[in-house]
């Protein structure tokens, strides 16, 4: 990850750096690049850069994926989201796909699957 891009944002919000691990930030990006195509489908297809807010949907994901407040994620998408958007996405090495594998496991923890839809 861009670490020097990492403790720069940091520095510039402690309240962050108390939450969140160094796991967690990697976490969040990878969540985001990931939801990237969701994420960008609440805007105008002419804007690439990151909306100013999230989906409730994708927010309250990172909030109970992080074990967050729901002020401390937003904080942490106004900080990251340029970062975590930027993010090449290259092909997932054996890291990313066992943190993808324990987000789908957190994920389907968090919603049950009736075999059409995703309910809370």
């Amino acid at each position: 990850m861009y670490l020097h891009c990492l403790a720069t944002l940091l520095e510039g919000s402690p309240q962050l750096a108390a939450l969140l691990t160094y796991k967690d930030l990697q976490m969040f990006c990878d969540i985001v690049r990931w939801l990237r195509e969701e994420i960008a489908a609440t805007q105008p297809s002419w804007i690439t850069t990151p909306p100013e807010a999230l989906s409730i949907k994708v927010h309250n994901f990172l909030m109970c994926t992080l074990s967050i407040t729901d002020e401390a994620t937003k904080v942490a998408w106004s900080n990251f989201r340029g970062l975590a958007w930027e993010m090449s996405v290259a092909t997932p090495d054996l890291d990313v796909q066992l943190r993808a594998y324990t987000l789908l496991l957190m994920f389907l923890r968090l919603y049950a699957w009736d075999g059409d839809h995703l309910h809370p």
